[in-house]
């Protein structure tokens, strides 16, 4: 038995660790590799029946053209069909992959010598290295450069799946202005806002509109640069002075991207919170929705950016702040609590307040408020 494991694990390859994905450039590259693979191997991410199995996809780092190179040392022959790349090769654009790198790099340089960033620009930054882009362009009138770049959704984005080609998608993509050099990029979707009878009967000129983030990748090699951050408030900052946006969202955010919008929105709005007359604990509902109408937040957002806030202002946070966070906590667990003693349920809030303070307290390590935010006692 262990000698048929032993075997096993001998024709096994990682389809995460066999992947490599490289940038070219025109004269040097980046290599760097893929978060998932599960989308397209399948959940274990494994290749059974090779030896020294290992994928090459490769992408102009400015076309993204891409290139896919595969080599392994020994196969199954007797247990294998196929090619271990079939998987791949399914979900990225036939008719643009090469295989052969010299016909694929032909081709590459005359692209780059006529290649333009899609769409128009929405915005120009810099950071300590370099100065960068963002463009903005419909989907559908870049149809082939978006089958080229969706496979990087597969690859870091968990869950990630693409998306049907409606004609009401919008593709942000950065690129650094120096080089010319593909970034990163994000796919936005409107969809029609409703709040109430009386707030849509009352909009006569135009159809309101809630604009949902979907995928928002940065390539491994441009992350920790502040590029997540600009093209986040890129997409707000259009979409707050645009009337018929009523509210941005985000699709399934994961954890690392909900600390980038909170830390995002809370120094967006920070401002304007504590210049507010009513910026205190406790905070009422009609409160919150002023708030969400003018940020265009959603009312979960708009909480917590509120919340951390007043932390920040507070050396010691007050009764009111304590009772009032403890309240929304208890109002979203109700159901798990419903069969507490009373001891046991101050006792789960009391820990679980402890937890969203210190959690509220790394996120504003990362926000340059008015000043450096205090370290709370709870």
């Amino acid at each position: 038995m262990e000698d048929i494991e032993a075997q096993a694990r001998e024709w096994t390859t990682s389809s995460t660790e066999a992947l490599k994905l490289v940038l070219a450039g025109r004269e040097d590259e980046a290599e760097f590799s893929p978060t998932f693979t599960y989308p397209i191997f399948g959940d274990e991410e494994l290749v059974f029946g090779y030896q020294g199995l290992e994928f090459t996809l490769k992408f102009d780092s400015t076309t993204l053209l891409p290139l896919l190179n595969v080599g392994f040392s020994k196969k199954l022959e007797e247990l294998v069909q196929g090619n271990p790349e079939d998987p791949l090769v399914e979900v990225l654009p036939r008719e643009e992959l090469y295989r052969d790198s010299e016909k694929w790099n032909q081709r590459r340089l005359k692209e780059r010598e006529e290649f333009k960033i899609p769409g128009q620009m929405v915005k120009q930054f810099q950071t300590e290295d370099s100065t960068y882009v963002i463009h903005k362009v419909a989907v559908k009138d870049a149809i082939e450069f978006h089958r080229r770049l969706q496979v990087f959704v597969l690859l870091f984005i968990e869950a990630g799946s693409y998306i049907e080609e409606d004609d009401r998608w919008d593709l942000y993509v950065v690129y650094d202005k120096e080089t010319n050099d593909f970034c990163g990029f994000c796919t936005v979707y409107p969809y029609f806002w409703f709040k109430n009878a009386t707030t849509h009967d009352s909009i006569e000129s135009y159809t309101p509109l809630r604009k949902r983030i979907s995928q928002f990748v940065v390539l491994p090699p441009y992350q920790g640069k502040g590029l997540g951050k600009n093209l986040y408030n890129a997409i707000v900052d259009e979409c707050m002075t645009d009337e018929k946006v009523r509210q941005v969202t985000v699709e399934d955010p994961s954890e690392a991207f909900d600390d980038l919008r909170d830390r995002c929105d809370l120094a967006r709005v920070y401002d304007q919170l504590v210049e507010d007359a009513q910026f205190k604990a406790p905070f009422d509902e009609e409160y919150i929705n002023q708030l969400v109408e003018r940020t265009k937040l959603t009312e979960r957002q708009a909480i917590r950016c509120v919340e951390m806030a007043l932390l920040h202002k507070m050396e010691i946070p007050s009764k009111a702040y304590k009772l009032q966070l403890k309240r929304r906590l208890y109002l979203r667990n109700r159901e798990g609590l419903a069969d507490k003693t009373s001891d046991e349920v101050k006792e789960l809030l009391d820990g679980t307040y402890r937890k969203v303070i210190e959690d509220y307290e790394r996120i504003m390590t990362g926000v340059k408020l008015d000043t450096q935010p205090k370290r709370v006692k709870v």
